[in-house]
């Protein structure tokens, strides 16, 4: 009996199985003719619970074997079903999309996920209601997306990003619930770790996918611009900073509590300054309100850019807000806007100019003359009574304390004498007396004579007068024909020289803002109000090589070449160019000049008179170690010139190796070359190095090409430095060409040595 009951067992057992095997192959079939069935675009088949069961299973399986083109044709399929006019058939799809998601996601099939993506992309354009499955599959779509951007996989996912910031944004209409479901989504998106990589690669200029991760970073909304505005807070790189500045405008509004919450912050001058080059940057009239307190904020480079952002919001406002400037903004920026206001008409820029220079003994010393020189230059274009009044309260008052030479009674004069003279002719051709006329028979008679014995019938008698030295002098010798001004005693770096304001105060603090900001909140304000701007037509000589010249040039834009002569031979430099400054031999060490500095283009600069700066130390010590810091480090080409000559410079070189693949070392054919040479001066910001003699032509073509190196720290470690070829000299005593290197990043310490150099 027990043999039967086991015979039984195994027969039904059997049995079972073969009715298994029989529902599966039944089972098979049906997919199979279901399957044909939607890929003939007979999408109702959806309806089957058995088919959108077993879609997703039977995709992954022909993906993983030898039929991916068949997962493709479904997964094409999928992508018009789940955009179908009809709802059930778009729920059925999104079933079938969320297990494929799963799949996807655990078993990171990266092929797979850029096909999801581009479906979920459409169908997320395409989709107006909520329908069953939407929540699940966003948040499934959230991780595959996370995922694709930290694989890189940009490309692939950058469309969906894109549909999800719209829908998030509401420039796609959509419903409510698809709002608050996408908007949760797109904002749990910017994974720092993918943040990072993105950013990274969008900062390196030469990555071929700027574009794309540019698109990215923009489309990732809030979360994105925090992540961005935290990166440029923290950032030292001053490029890298530029290129932010550059990037989270374009966010747009989403940016604006990101950019605001940070000014509600105590931030430092410089985060203060971004912040609002960024406000600017969007365009927003409403948003000048969070910024115009920064107006009368302690650095002057803060309230520049409030400058600026008014210029670039512009409209009806602009006008309103500049002269509310005026009353706000230091004594350095007021000529500067002066110069704007002027370009408006109305009574009100006449109110505010006249308001401004009534209060000139406000005005801080350093600022008075050129300022109230500036201001008497310009109300001539207000010739009122209380325009002349002004004037001639300004004489009598100066007059007085300073007699009748000072600089500033001859520049109100001039104007006094040309509203006189405007409004007396105006007044012939109607037949009624002048504003000017009327006030002068009003006024007493001793003080009009005495004003207009300051006033020469011949305006270019003016230059004639002798003033009491100063800035402001520079503004009535302007005044002055070319005759006169070629009167006056010459002074260094006169010649050709141009003094009014050639653009605003902004370009220059941005130039030179790797030295700014080492500097306090007072030191930058005392040292830029100390610098004489000044242009220079191409091909000027500004200092000539043996010129014992104590200024120091700041280039703020333009080229000019420096050139250098002597008996052992030739030298060629690489021109300077706006960022760069010269002159620090005279200017601190007394020394004769050793290169000449011509103008190649027009030179826009700013001056450093060496008796200013030490004037400005009494009061502001640290500066001048500050200054000698920067200069020792960016000023190099002078002192490396004097090294070739020393006498020890042959004495201290070591052996160095040289390597180049782009520049021709030796006879040798294409490819990497050697060459053997010497390590001679090291200073903080460049050296020199030499190798045997080398034809002019051959010497020429080494300017301007990179270098890399590789010193060793006093730790052991190894720090890799790159520079540029700014010059090379022929050694005629020595038979050997000697080049003049600039590291691009400075070095802390001098007489650093390395074994090679490769010339890029």
């Amino acid at each position: 009996m027990e043999v039967d009951k086991e015979k039984q067992a195994q027969a039904l057992a059997k049995a079972k199985q073969s009715l298994l095997q029989a529902e599966i192959k039944r089972e098979e079939a049906r997919l199979s003719q279901n399957v044909e069935r939607f890929l003939k675009g007979k999408f109702d088949v959806l309806l089957n619970d058995e088919f959108t069961e077993h879609l997703a299973p039977n995709i992954i399986r022909l993906y993983r074997g030898d039929q991916r083109k068949s997962a493709i044709a479904l997964l094409e399929r999928l992508e018009q079903s789940v955009c179908s006019n009809k709802a059930p058939i778009r729920e059925r799809s999104l079933i079938v999309i969320l297990i494929l998601s799963e799949h996807i996601y655990k078993n990171s099939i990266r092929e797979l996920s850029s096909i999801i993506a581009t479906i979920a992309a459409g169908w997320l354009a395409f989709e107006t209601e909520f329908i069953a499955g939407f929540e699940p599959v966003c948040l499934q779509l959230q991780k595959i997306i996370v995922e694709m951007l930290a694989t890189e996989q940009w490309y692939e996912v950058e469309d969906l990003i894109v549909i999800l910031n719209r829908i998030s944004s509401k420039s796609l209409k959509k419903n409510n619930l698809i709002y608050g479901v996408v908007a949760r989504v797109h904002g749990n998106l910017a994974d720092p770790e993918a943040l990072d990589i993105l950013v990274r690669a969008y900062l390196e200029e030469l990555s071929q996918r700027k574009d794309v991760v540019e698109t990215i970073l923009i489309n990732l909304g809030r979360s994105g611009s925090q992540y961005l505005v935290q990166k440029l807070i923290y950032s030292n790189d001053k490029d890298e900073r530029l290129a932010l500045i550059d990037l989270i405008p374009r966010v747009g509004e989403v940016s604006v509590p990101v950019l605001t919450g940070c000014l509600d912050e105590d931030q430092p001058w410089f985060v203060i300054r971004n912040i609002i080059m960024i406000i600017s940057r969007l365009g927003d009239n409403n948003l000048y309100q969070r910024v115009s307190s920064y107006l009368s904020h302690p650095d002057i480079r803060v309230q520049q850019q409030v400058i600026n952002c008014i210029e670039m919001l512009g409209g009806d406002q602009m006008r309103g807000r500049l002269i509310e400037a005026l009353a706000l903004i230091s004594d350095e920026l007021k000529a500067h806007l002066v110069d704007q206001l002027i370009q408006f008409d109305g009574s009100d820029i006449e109110t505010a100019l006249l308001d401004l220079l009534e209060q000139h003994k406000k005005f801080s010393s350093h600022t008075h003359d050129f300022l109230v020189t500036k201001l008497c230059s310009k109300v001539v274009s207000y010739p009122a009574p209380r325009t002349i009044n002004v004037l001639l309260d300004l004489i009598e008052d100066r007059k007085q304390r300073y007699g009748s030479a000072d600089a500033i009674v001859r520049a109100a004069s001039e104007s006094l004498h040309t509203i006189e003279y405007s409004t007396s002719s105006a007044a012939r051709s109607t037949g009624q007396p002048s504003d000017a006329e009327q006030r002068s028979r009003n006024e007493s008679a001793l003080l009009e004579q005495e004003v207009l014995a300051q006033i020469p019938a011949d305006p270019s008698q003016i230059g004639e007068v002798q003033g009491d030295g100063g800035l402001s002098d520079i503004f009535v010798a302007n005044l002055a024909d070319a005759s006169s001004a070629q009167d006056e005693p010459e002074t260094e770096s006169s010649p050709d020289r141009k003094t009014e304001s050639y653009h605003s105060q902004d370009h220059h603090l941005m130039v030179w803002s790797g030295f700014y900001e080492q500097l306090t909140t007072d030191e930058v304000n005392t040292f830029f109000s100390i610098l004489a701007p000044a242009t220079f037509e191409a091909n000027d000589y500004l200092v000539e090589q043996g010129d014992l010249a104590t200024t120091l040039y700041f280039i703020d834009n333009g080229f000019a070449d420096i050139s250098h002569v002597d008996d052992s031979g030739n030298t060629v430099l690489a021109p300077l160019q706006a960022g760069e400054l010269i002159g620090s031999e005279g200017f601190f060490d007394n020394l004769s000049w050793s290169v000449t500095l011509q103008a190649q283009t027009e030179l826009q600069v700013r001056l450093l008179g060496q008796d200013d700066f030490l004037e400005l130390t009494k009061t502001h010590p640290g500066l001048k170690d500050k200054l000698t810091s920067y200069c020792r480090r960016c000023d190099l080409i002078p002192y490396l010139l004097r090294a070739v000559d020393s006498e020890d410079a042959a004495e201290h070189a070591t052996e160095l190796a040289i390597y180049s693949a782009s520049v021709a070392l030796t006879d040798e054919p294409d490819g990497e070359q050697r060459l053997s040479g010497r390590l001679h001066r090291c200073l903080n910001g460049g050296f020199n190095f030499s190798v045997p003699r080398l034809e002019l032509e051959a010497l020429a073509s080494w300017i301007g090409h990179q270098t890399s190196i590789e010193i060793e720290s006093e730790d052991g470690t190894q720090q890799r430095c790159f520079g540029i070829i700014s010059g090379g000299t022929h050694d005629s005593d020595e038979d050997i060409t000697v080049f003049h290197v600039k590291l691009y990043h400075p070095l802390e310490q001098e007489n650093y040595r390395f074994q090679s150099i490769e010339i890029l």
